[in-house]
């Protein structure tokens, strides 16, 4: 991945864009019904629990054409980032472009991220350059999502295309010693989700397996 950075450096696409080289990104995922939505977000707002924003989110996921990302349980993903209810102006939000390194935890997402936030107008001429140097579009997720700030944690609510309602726990920490705690933590964070199954796919991974 890094002739990659080094080509787009080169090439100055990269020029004036934030780049966020993060430590650890600890994540949980559980599967959510209708009345446990409601639930979820009475407990956090009666707690002061902070919405973030709603947004409308559309990944495309690419294949690197040296390894294939699914052996290597890698991810290239760019991210084009909406406001609920503005799908109509394709130049109205973000875009963020996301390298993930292999999971390294059992029992969570737990791994490392490259972020890179750019300008909604950047898209198309990005995806034409990852296909000109060989990348395969390998699959794209869209969902709504509510994010929301509880206990030093986001909490993502998200509406998968395909896949039904989720529930996302996620928190950057700097050390892996300190990844089981987080774990922990975050199962117990919201009263009645401790014994539910956590899932450690990624949504891309569970639409190619033909839902959740």
């Amino acid at each position: 991945m890094l002739s990659l950075w080094n080509y787009l450096w080169g090439k100055n696409i990269l020029n004036n864009v934030i780049i966020q080289f993060m430590n650890l990104e600890v994540e949980i995922k559980t599967k959510l019904d209708g009345s446990e939505i409601s639930k979820i977000l009475s407990f956090l707002y009666d707690r002061g629990a902070v919405l973030l924003e709603e947004t409308i989110e559309e990944d495309h996921y690419f294949n690197s054409p040296a390894d294939d990302f699914r052996e290597t349980d890698e991810a290239l993903r760019l991210r084009k980032i909406r406001p609920t209810g503005e799908l109509i102006d394709r130049d109205l939000g973000r875009l963020l472009l996301t390298y993930k390194g292999p999971k390294i935890h059992l029992d969570s997402k737990t791994r490392r991220e490259i972020n890179i936030d750019l300008d909604m107008n950047q898209g198309d001429s990005l995806m034409e350059l990852f296909r000109s140097l060989g990348f395969r579009e390998s699959g794209k997720v869209i969902k709504t999502r509510r994010e929301i700030s509880y206990e030093g944690f986001v909490i993502c609510l998200d509406r998968v295309e395909g896949l039904g309602n989720f529930m996302e726990i996620e928190k950057v920490i700097s050390e892996f010693k300190l990844v089981d705690e987080t774990v922990d933590e975050m199962k117990s964070l919201i009263t009645g989700l401790a014994e539910k199954e956590w899932i450690r796919e990624s949504y891309l991974e569970m639409c190619m397996k033909g839902g959740g």
